[in-house]
C-alpha cells in the first residue's frame, strides 16, 4: 500500500518523475510486471499513465 499527492502545477511532470524513480527500483528488484491503481476522477493522471503505455499497449493501430 502506498499513497502520494502532488500540487496542481506541473502535476504530470511530478507524476512522471515519481513513476520513473519507482520503476528503476522495481526493475533493480526484479519486478518487471506491476499494476497501478488510480482514482477515477483524476483525468490528468489517467492521461499520463496512458502515455506511459498502460493504455497504448491495448490499442490495435495498424
Amino acid at each position: 500500500m502506498g499513497a502520494n499527492g502532488a500540487i496542481e502545477e506541473n502535476r504530470s511532470k511530478i507524476y512522471a518523475s515519481m513513476y520513473q524513480a519507482a520503476g528503476e527500483k522495481w526493475v533493480k528488484a526484479g519486478a518487471v510486471s506491476h499494476a497501478i491503481c488510480l482514482y477515477a476522477h483524476d483525468e490528468e493522471l489517467h492521461t499520463q499513465f496512458f502515455r506511459y503505455g498502460f493504455g497504448l499497449r491495448c490499442l490495435g493501430l495498424v
